[in-house]
């Protein structure tokens, strides 16, 4: 009898929490009422019995209603294992838009490098097609946006076929250790009707975060040709890997490639992660340029549970040459075909026309003239656009991709010379360095 009492007593807050369905009290007393009171022991043990399958079962409901439902067409596999083992914290605000466009705040995953945030819209029109995409932010203490290797945070989102609802996920940066109630900001950029921005606030619960499964420093390094890859970090999460790194090169990276000097281009640098020799799922790149060094940030799947080997293949890298070289063209120019920096360039032809000399070049793909001029009749001119209108793209026989365009140079005439300062091409690598396991 001590025995029961004991229980009785520790159980006694739990079962004074439970709610019991009116339905199945009223059966409980009408039942209760027609026995006599001839074993307590027994009855004692029906009610305990009774609040463990209670508990049990509300303690199920609840593990299933933390999972997020409907979000398969937007989920990588392993998200929506995470999502089937409830890792994700519901949230359930919504914002309904005078035209009846509703914006729902599913949920949200947290790890220490990211808050994803899980939302739905729901438009009974059908007219999601034409508003979408929904412009997006995630802010925190003083409006202070999440951001993701110093960029806004990112977003993908899926429209069903009949434009009616569209699941979305945004990837955004970890909360500070202050940031505890954040903000949903949205607006659409589509429906001049609901561009005022609205927002949806809600509360984040550390406790449900997910911890870092590997968390190291680096200090790797890898030289190829004119640049240096230095690996810094690495951070494995049950959500995703991140490897943070930088590029220093030998050239200014400050300003965008552009501002009337040469063709637009953006580094690229891909890396591969190997677990146990097989590959892990890129899931995208951030890059962040100042000065001669690019940062840069890739994220990759998430690792297997079992792992004995970790290697970063580099593959992909930029390489920018200073050539300062001279070519003289003329208006009857056609095939001038020759070699810079091992890389073929033709110039398919020259023609003048409105006051703008136009110059076809037939290069590989990835090759772009980064600082180019046209001197006319000794005097410099500068460079203005790529003719976007213009531009195609053909594979030869050997498999290579190239690039046709037309530059275009404010000003003509006689003497014509094209003056190429610098270019820049992607070369590919097979450089491997191990990770340690620590």
């Amino acid at each position: 009898m001590e025995r029961i009492e004991k229980m009785l007593q520790e159980n006694k807050i739990c079962i004074e929490d439970i709610a019991v369905p009116a339905e199945l009290e009223e059966r409980l007393q009408g039942v209760l009422a027609k026995r006599k009171r001839k074993k307590p022991l027994g009855l004692i043990a029906a009610v305990l019995i009774g609040a463990f399958l209670l508990t049990y079962n509300y303690s199920a409901i609840a593990y299933h209603t933390r999972q997020l439902v409907g979000f398969d067409v937007v989920m990588s596999d392993t998200l929506s294992d995470l999502n089937e083992l409830g890792k994700g914290q519901e949230i359930g605000k919504n914002f309904v838009f005078p035209n009846g466009v509703e914006v729902i705040l599913d949920g949200v995953m947290l790890d220490g490098k990211r808050l994803l945030v899980f939302y739905t819209v729901n438009d009974a029109r059908g007219m999601l097609a034409e508003i979408m995409p929904l412009r997006t932010s995630i802010r925190g203490m003083f409006g202070r946006r999440l951001m993701v290797g110093g960029r806004r945070a990112g977003a993908i989102a899926r429209i069903n076929g009949e434009g009616t609802q569209a699941k979305g996920i945004i990837t955004a940066g970890a909360p500070g250790i202050f940031d505890r109630h954040l903000s949903f900001h949205f607006e659409f950029r589509g429906d001049r009707a609901i561009r005022e921005e609205r927002v949806i606030e809600f509360t984040i619960d550390r406790s449900r975060a997910m911890k870092s499964v590997i968390e190291q420093k680096l200090d790797k390094t890898i030289e190829v040709d004119n640049s240096i890859v230095q690996f810094h970090s690495i951070t494995a999460t049950p959500i995703a890997t991140v490897m943070e790194g930088s590029v220093i090169t030998n050239a200014n990276l400050s300003m965008p490639m552009r501002s009337g000097k040469g063709e637009y281009f953006v580094p690229a640098i891909k890396i591969e992660l190997i677990a146990d020799g097989k590959i892990i799922s890129r899931k995208g790149c951030e890059q962040l340029a100042k000065a001669s060094k690019i940062t840069f940030y890739t994220t990759f799947d998430a690792l297997p549970k079992e792992l004995e080997r970790l290697e970063i293949r580099l593959v992909e890298l930029t390489n920018i040459v200073e050539v300062d070289q001279v070519i003289e063209i003329g208006l009857d120019t056609r095939e001038l075909v020759f070699d810079i920096a091992e890389q073929e360039i033709n110039i398919k032809k020259v023609i003048s026309k409105d006051e703008s000399t136009y110059v076809t070049i037939v290069t590989e793909e990835s090759t772009v003239l980064e600082k180019v001029h046209l001197i006319v009749d000794g005097v410099k001119v500068p460079f203005e656009e790529v003719m976007q209108e213009m531009q195609e793209f053909h594979k030869t026989e050997a498999g290579v991709i190239t690039h046709e365009r037309v530059l275009r140079f404010a000003g003509t005439g006689e003497d014509l010379k094209l003056k190429i300062a610098r270019i820049a091409y992607t070369e590919k690598y097979n450089e491997i360095i191990n990770i340690p396991l620590e």
